[in-house]
């Protein structure tokens, strides 16, 4: 059953992003392309999962970027999260690199929180 309920967050995490993807393309198409998804997660045949690897593919990378500098930022690192999930080990330390080297970095726990998150770092507000 633990492993249903982990399907479905997993299930809503990537509903969450679609939408936010969606909605990015009708509200502000002119910076659709400036933001993309990272193929990270998702269940593989181990010979790709090896590939992928071997390619550069690393753990903990956030859902989307978006390569849009803003208030002293380079870019911005959306993770997308479900329910009472939080990041894993690997997520905080590349969310800790990250922020190091100049990237704004969020959790989304919604649609509303990603849209929320993407105006008011595009708009410069809360770029703390």
């Amino acid at each position: 059953m633990r492993f249903n309920l982990k399907k479905k967050r997993s299930s809503l995490e990537s509903d969450t992003q679609a939408r936010f993807f969606t909605w990015l393309l009708k509200n502000r198409p002119e910076l659709r392309l400036n933001c993309f998804a990272i193929g990270n997660g998702g269940s593989r045949h181990i010979l790709e999962a090896i590939n992928l690897k071997k390619t550069g593919l690393t753990p903990g990378i956030p859902d989307v970027y978006c390569a849009i500098s803003r208030g002293g930022f380079h870019g911005l690192f959306i993770e997308f999260k479900a329910g009472r999930n939080k990041l894993t080990d690997a997520q905080k330390m590349m969310f800790d690199k990250f922020s190091e080297a100049g990237y704004k970095c969020e959790v989304c726990y919604s649609f509303e929180d990603a849209v929320k998150v993407f105006v008011d770092y595009v708009e410069g507000r809360n770029n703390e």
